[in-house]
């Protein structure tokens, strides 16, 4: 198995264990992979996910650049766009309490 296909079954083990079973679309095809516009728009693809600090990382994130995070490159669970506000939310919110 590619790593392509590991990185795919990992992911939708991760979204079975959030409980989310709606699966968003690319033009006219749905992939499991990407997340349901609903899902995608309340941040299932970032650590904050169903907290109050999701609140926090939209402020942020819109603070620095129009981020809209039920696009392809966000909404699709394989993608890395999102990674990026995974690491560096924490780590501007560490600066902020220091």
């Amino acid at each position: 198995m590619d790593f392509k296909s590991k990185a795919r079954q990992k992911q939708l083990a991760y979204k079975n264990q959030l409980g989310l079973t709606q699966s968003g679309k690319r033009g006219e095809i749905e992939y499991p992979q990407i997340l349901a516009p609903k899902d995608a728009l309340e941040g299932a693809n970032y650590y904050t996910f169903q907290s109050q600090e999701w609140n926090n990382l939209k402020v942020w994130a819109l603070s620095q650049e129009n981020v809209d995070f039920n696009s392809y490159g966000l909404s699709d669970m394989l993608r890395s766009q999102h990674i990026a506000y995974n690491i560096a939310f924490p780590l501007y919110r560490l600066q902020q309490e220091v």
